[in-house]
């Protein structure tokens, strides 16, 4: 069972307005107006691996862009900073000792 929250997320942006709203507020890149929301379809799959499932969620949308098909991949975007932290914590830990610098 993913986490509390991420279940939360997942049940708010399952909902197809929710999830045009959040592309259409957030993404600031001329082809969004280029989506047909009107035939947005929620995949009922998910690829979090076993050994994530106890912590993670995502959702994928198939939407229509120009005339073709294309997926869009939510994975709950705490979890992508929480990746990011422990990512940059082990560089900071690799390096332990010698001069490291995170731009």
């Amino acid at each position: 069972m993913a986490h509390e929250h991420d279940l939360r997320y997942r049940k708010l942006f399952s909902n197809p307005r929710i999830m045009e709203e959040l592309l259409v507020s957030f993404v600031d890149e001329p082809w969004v107006k280029d989506i047909d929301f009107s035939k947005a379809e929620r995949m009922d799959r998910s690829f979090v691996t076993e050994g994530f499932r106890e912590r993670e969620s995502d959702l994928i949308w198939k939407l229509r862009f120009q005339g073709e098909e294309v997926y869009l991949y939510l994975l709950m975007a705490l979890r992508v900073l929480r990746y990011l932290s422990e990512f940059y914590q082990f560089l900071v830990d690799s390096h332990a000792g010698s001069c490291l610098t995170l731009r």
